[in-house]
């Protein structure tokens, strides 16, 4: 196994971004042959959130309103059917009331909605179930940012966000780099961080693709007590990374809330975290991860 040190550098880079000074740490990077027992230290094997499905407090798929057109032709419709038989599904055409967060031109809403479960199928993802609001005159999936799936009442609010992201590249946050941003109206500071490997490796059997973005990370540091909380942390992955950092006060409490967008290879991802109470072990309380875009294979 080779381990070689490329790169071991130091810099800061400052830039005005949102109103608030960014200044970037340039960080080391590696070229790793293999992780494996002698050396696994190098990536933390932990992700944060685990955005299990069965666990998930959003809805994972959304849709819109109206019935795309070939879900109603005969052929995709047996499709479904046979699927829905096969597996005896008996939540098809449900219909519930949940909390879910709207696009209204100019700001977002959070109210509860009538929705509606779903069956559809695609040529390259077979049979799943989405969520749709079922209100007139209908919504997009567009004008969904989230519908929430856990049982904590949420007042109706009107609100807005503002993206904090640093610089991009190529719609991500650069690599290879560390820097802090401040949430404005709050006491928190974010630090982002994500390592490079220039190259490709080996992890319990299975090869990265080259380039390699390891230990990605936002952790949340609260200034007023020292406090600190990992929102988000990735272990490794090809083409995996951070497209956007987003807040604002959703639940009108006064407080600052999160919103990450997540990008790989095929999928954009949308994970919510809420500010929690000062008196809470945590800094801020996990609620979900829904699909924004997936280009099934």
């Amino acid at each position: 196994m080779k381990q070689a040190i490329l790169i071991v550098i130091f810099m800061s880079i400052s830039m005005i971004i949102f109103s608030q000074e960014i200044v970037w740490e340039k960080l080391p990077f590696n070229s790793v042959d293999e992780i494996n027992y002698n050396n696994d230290s190098l990536v933390n094997m932990t992700q944060i959130p685990f955005d299990y499905y069965e666990n998930n407090g959003l809805i994972y798929r959304v849709a819109s309103t109206d019935f795309p057109d070939f879900q109603r032709e005969d052929w995709a419709k047996n499709y479904v059917d046979e699927y829905i038989e096969k597996n005896k599904i008996k939540d098809n055409g449900q219909r519930d009331f949940k909390y879910a967060i709207t696009w209204e031109s100019g700001y977002f809403e959070l109210k509860k909605r009538k929705t509606e479960k779903r069956y559809y199928f695609g040529e390259g993802s077979g049979v799943l179930d989405y969520t749709v609001i079922i209100e007139e005159p209908g919504y997009c999936e567009e004008q969904i940012f989230c519908i929430i799936n856990d049982t904590i009442s949420y007042p109706n609010t009107k609100f807005t966000l503002e993206s904090i992201s640093p610089t991009k590249e190529n719609g991500r946050i650069r690599p290879n780099q560390k820097c802090q941003l401040k949430i404005s109206k709050s006491r928190y500071i974010l630090e982002y961080t994500a390592d490079f490997c220039d190259g490709h490796f080996q992890s319990d059997g299975f090869g990265t693709i080259s380039p390699t973005f390891y230990n990605m990370q936002i952790t949340v540091f609260d200034s007023s007590n020292n406090k600190k909380q990992i929102i988000w942390q990735v272990p490794h992955e090809h083409y995996y990374g951070l497209q956007d950092i987003e807040v604002g006060d959703i639940n009108n409490d006064e407080k600052q809330d999160l919103v990450l967008t997540i990008v790989d290879d095929l999928c954009i991802k949308r994970i919510l975290y809420l500010s929690n109470d000062s008196n809470t072990t945590e800094l801020f309380r996990y609620v979900g991860t829904m699909m924004i875009y997936c280009d099934y294979p």
